[in-house]
């Protein structure tokens, strides 16, 4: 896992980017990669503070709203949850085939 950025730092995780990035494509569901503003991708700390990779899912539309007053259940768009509901169990799937295989140093 590599880090950019300050306060919190942005983390990356190019294995499981590897895999949405495959799912996305056997799944026919178009993805752009962007990084959200600071604080805005604090769902995954947790995950790294652990030393799991971890990547947040979002939108840019959504980005205005992330953990604001504002991020509403209102504002969930059905055909994007839909699409990273497939993505995550396509790479959950993918990932399981590959387990014995994986190179994961920890």
């Amino acid at each position: 896992m590599k880090s950019y950025g300050i306060f919190p730092r942005r983390k990356v995780a190019p294995l499981l980017g590897k895999y949405i990035d495959e799912a996305a494509r056997n799944e026919d569901i178009e993805i752009y990669g962007f990084h959200l503003t600071t604080g805005a991708h604090t769902d995954s700390v947790p995950f790294h503070q652990r030393n799991y990779d971890s990547i947040d899912l979002g939108t840019r539309a959504a980005s205005k709203y992330s953990h604001t007053k504002r991020d509403t259940p209102d504002k969930v768009d059905p055909k994007v949850l839909k699409e990273a509901c497939i993505l995550t169990r396509r790479v959950i799937k993918n990932l399981d085939n590959d387990f014995q295989n994986l190179d994961i140093q920890k």
